[in-house]
């Protein structure tokens, strides 16, 4: 298998290459300005692609049944009605077009990206430079020209003016280094969601010991139990964990905004997306989801509940802290910080009435009073108060006497 490590520098050093040839062509006053405008464009592109959403068009019910109804019409039919019945419920329909909408960002993140890019800076930088900043440029130039002619030429020689920039040398060659600069941001910007993914993947990777047995490929955590691998997936795990060390992500993790290396916070900025019903909105940062997620998997890595052997019964007190930190994990979810209401929420109105002989729970004031309470809890620290109940439990007996006491 190619070196993830060797693919990633190689990316990078056709784009620095690249942009240094095109700097050395440029010469150092317009491959600074087409690197200045590169950056500006890069954060204006960044923020467009950032509020990319569905949102701006699903904003009403109505507009949302009407299209959901027009689409399912253009495909015949072939949507479930079940799935049009819960299409229709805002809480869902909030988070299908939150789930859209990373998918769209994605896309343009990888499409929509160079062609803004290009576009503005062919539309409105480029005759910026050739109407103006070209033109005082070469009109100083030509005056600095004119002023030698007449101290060291020939009187009687006319004096032409120039209608090209002087590049010597050292100007090519500070160019094409300016250029190579604008071409390691380009990559840089290319690879920020490979980075981040591969750094979450280095987490779970991190914490298991792969080892070489006579039958294959082994997986393990521990020196005496192993699950055997396809040599393929270790191949794999090995590249991401030399791309996470040796790559592009371990020079920028040093800098650091808002406390987040350079690649998490260009990614959380944009696949930053919003859950909107009515009028309220719930920002989900997928890239905190797939945080929490690689968190709880490092912690069933490491703890070795993989092993072949583990049980759930076999789980105790002494499991305690790996308990705690997927409890925190969980309630830093703001996904299922969104979820859990929005479940209560459609349960009561819409499978409660069939459950309960046609009670409805809203209707009465005790139940809607309790319900309001409910749908106010903070579930970050909820599941904290969970932990603490696991924790008790845990201290007076493992779950497999649990188990056996309940029996």
């Amino acid at each position: 298998m190619p070196s993830f490590l060797m693919i990633q520098w190689g990316i990078i050093g056709f784009f620095v290459v690249i942009h240094f040839l095109i700097g050395f062509l440029r010469g150092t006053s317009k491959s600074t300005y087409f690197t200045i405008v590169s950056l500006i464009m890069t954060v204006v592109t960044l923020w467009i692609v950032s509020s990319l959403s569905f949102n701006m068009v699903l904003s009403t019910g109505l507009i949302s049944g009407s299209l959901i109804e027009t689409v399912n019409g253009f495909l015949g039919g072939a949507i479930p009605a079940d799935i049009v019945n819960y299409l229709n419920e805002p809480e869902i329909l909030g988070l299908v077009i939150a789930i859209a909408d990373l998918v769209l960002r994605i896309v343009a993140y990888f499409i929509l990206y160079p062609i803004i890019k290009f576009s503005l800076t062919i539309t409105i930088f480029k005759p910026i430079w050739k109407h103006g900043i070209k033109k005082s440029i070469l009109k100083k130039q030509n005056e600095e020209a004119r002023i030698k002619h007449e101290e060291h030429e020939n009187q009687n020689r006319k004096f032409v003016p120039s209608k090209r920039l002087n590049k010597n040398i050292l100007s090519r060659l500070f160019g094409g280094a300016i250029g190579s600069f604008r071409g390691l941001v380009v990559a840089f910007i290319f690879l920020v969601p490979l980075l981040v993914l591969a750094g979450f993947a280095s987490e779970v990777t991190s914490g298991l010991n792969i080892e070489q047995s006579q039958d294959g490929q082994n997986l393990s955590t521990s020196t005496d139990l192993a699950i055997p691998i396809p040599s393929e997936i270790e191949d794999i795990l090995r590249n991401i964990n030399e791309m996470n060390e040796g790559g592009l992500s371990a020079i920028v993790k040093d800098i650091t905004i808002q406390n987040k290396s350079l690649d998490r916070y260009i990614f959380d900025e944009v696949f930053t997306t919003d859950i909107v019903v009515e009028e309220t909105s719930t920002s989900i940062n997928f890239g905190n989801e797939l945080e929490q997620i690689m968190g709880i998997a490092t912690i069933i890595a490491e703890g070795g509940y993989l092993e072949d052997d583990f049980q759930v019964k076999d789980i105790s007190h002494e499991d305690i802290e790996n308990a705690e930190l997927i409890f925190n994990h969980i309630g830093q979810s703001e996904l299922i910080q969104y979820m859990i209401p929005a479940a209560v929420r459609y349960g009561v109105e819409n499978l409660a009435p069939d459950q309960l002989d046609g009670l409805d729970l809203g209707g009465r004031d005790a139940t809607q009073v309790a319900l309001e309470f409910f749908y106010t809890i903070a579930w970050d620290e909820e599941f904290s108060e969970f932990f603490d109940i696991a924790d008790s439990a845990l201290t007076f007996a493992s779950v497999g006497e649990w188990m056996t006491y309940m029996e």
